[in-house]
């Protein structure tokens, strides 16, 4: 694993985003969200893939989604997860946000900024707590993608499908790597210790 460093000074750039021009999406059209407590005993949570483009790795620090709630405020858990052949695999992190039957984006910020990389998949799943019912508006540009869907009532786990990407944009800080002459100081100051480490154990 590499050495990584935070640009904090400059302001998060958009990592993927499937939102149209003024951040529009399609308010006519949504996934279904819901929880345990709303139909009986089964519950339905939704995941988004994205891929990291570029050559730059990226620490995530936020995401904001086109998420409603039928039936007043309710809490929803934001989860960000890797990915795992093709499906949502091990949590990152979990964040969770209060929605409103208000049609807007809802951010949820990033605590942990884990590390996304160039090139790599990621998931990006609304998991609804029991009493949650709503959904995922989806986008209006036409964007088809991997949609990954966890129905209780399967009882399997995750699925993926193809289907028309929910509304959504991820944000983050680049990750720089350290200047060769950084690196060069370090491996001396690491082979220094190493030095005299080993003189104090042949003393």
């Amino acid at each position: 694993m590499g050495l990584l460093l935070v640009e904090s000074e400059a302001e998060a750039a958009t990592i993927y985003s499937t939102l149209g021009p003024n951040d529009s999406f399609n308010r006519n059209a949504s996934s279904a969200i819901y929880g345990q407590g709303v139909q009986g005993s089964d519950h339905y949570s939704v995941a988004e893939r994205f891929t990291v483009g570029g050559s730059s790795d990226f620490l995530f620090t936020s995401a904001e989604l086109g998420v409603y709630s039928r039936s007043g405020t309710a809490s929803l858990g934001v989860v960000l997860m890797e990915d795992l052949g093709g499906l949502p695999g091990e949590t990152l992190e979990s964040l969770s946000i209060e929605v409103g039957p208000d049609v807007r984006l809802h951010t949820v910020t990033s605590t942990l900024n884990p590390l996304l990389e160039a090139g790599h998949s990621y998931w990006l799943a609304a998991v609804p707590t029991r009493d949650f019912n709503g959904g995922w508006y989806g986008n209006s540009e036409g964007i088809i993608g991997r949609q990954g869907i966890d129905y209780l009532d399967f009882n399997i786990g995750w699925l993926a499908i193809s289907a028309t990407s929910g509304a959504f944009r991820i944000s983050g800080n680049a990750a720089a790597v350290p200047e060769p002459s950084t690196l060069a100081m370090w491996a001396t100051a690491a082979a220094m210790t190493g030095s005299i480490v080993l003189r104090r154990r042949r003393v």
